[in-house]
């Protein structure tokens, strides 16, 4: 397990992406997967730090869900359910479309890693047959999703239990800053346990219970360079950030300088259509960069995954 190298797998999933533009517009579904164990974590410090000041100064409140999209998600089932509203419905309609097409996306990109491991000939490569396969996988991986948030959850209302004790400030400090370290760990163990299953239900074809319990002992052989592509990946996105700062604010001023001289020489009409035709090429070019580099950081994990399997 040692000679796998990081790097390598990182200019592989670069490379493989790179040579399958077909596939980039998945990435488009992964935008919001992408450090997504990193992302489980802040989002359950987030909600922590809230719950236990709302505890601490007596605040009614009902027990608290992982992030607040998820309990805006609820929010807008309820009122759904409750009167028949149609701009909800088709919002919660749109969330649930995405929600599928961000799951189906996942199985796909995890299913193509076989593909690519094996130096299949991509040209010969059926999407559509993909597609119609990876629907097998769509029952498990969300049974995986929902135990990860029901587990976080549970976790996550615990200061319930303690709530007497919290407003009557009597619990130790050293208690709470313990819970919070144990509480983000769990989380961030439990967010990797799931993502490894995945890939042990999708690629090694387990079943659902074997591929948790296989993955969990993945997990704890290769922690050390898992934490090592988590801390890669993260540096890489914050530098792909940086250098998305930079290239929209080195291509802000031309435009802008272009848009004040074409102001003069323009009906209004004309300058309004420049305008539009300007910010979508624009919002494309970006699109189709963060599409790329999330279906690029998905990758990673995947093909690491079947590396070490093998040398398992």
């Amino acid at each position: 397990m040692a000679n796998l190298s990081i790097k390598k797998i990182l200019k592989e999933s670069f490379s493989f992406v790179r040579q399958n533009p077909r596939f980039w517009f998945l990435g488009f579904f992964l935008i919001f997967f992408i450090n997504h164990e990193i992302n489980v974590v802040i989002g359950t410090l987030n909600q922590i730090t809230t719950y236990l000041v709302k505890l601490t100064n007596n605040v009614k409140i009902p027990i608290v869900v992982q992030s607040k999209e998820i309990s805006n998600i609820f929010i807008l089932i309820y009122n759904s359910l409750q009167k028949i509203n149609l701009s909800d419905i088709f919002v919660l309609i749109t969330v649930v479309l995405f929600l599928y097409l961000g799951l189906m996306a996942q199985i796909i990109v995890i299913s193509l890693t076989k593909y690519f491991t094996q130096n299949f000939n991509n040209s010969k490569i059926s999407f559509k047959k993909i597609f119609l396969k990876s629907h097998k996988f769509l029952g498990p991986v969300i049974i995986i999703y929902l135990l990860l948030g029901g587990t976080i959850f549970l976790f996550l209302n615990i200061p319930a239990l303690f709530k007497n004790y919290l407003t009557s400030n009597t619990l130790p400090g050293w208690f709470t800053i313990s819970y919070i370290i144990i509480i983000l760990l769990l989380s961030l163990i439990f967010a990797l346990i799931a993502k490894f299953s995945f890939f042990f239900v999708i690629i090694k074809k387990e079943k659902l219970f074997i591929s948790i319990q296989k993955s969990t002992k993945f997990l704890f052989k290769n922690w050390f360079p898992i934490i090592k592509i988590s801390l890669s990946l993260l540096i890489i996105t914050i530098l792909f950030g940086l250098i998305i700062f930079l290239i929209s604010a080195g291509t802000l001023v031309p435009i802008s300088l272009f848009l004040r001289l074409l102001l003069p020489l323009c009906s209004p009409s004309f300058y309004l259509i420049i305008i539009t035709a300007l910010s979508l090429i624009v919002s494309v070019i970006f699109l189709g960069l963060l599409s790329f580099f999330a279906y690029f950081q998905f990758l990673v994990w995947p093909l690491y995954f079947s590396k070490s399997v093998k040398k398992m």
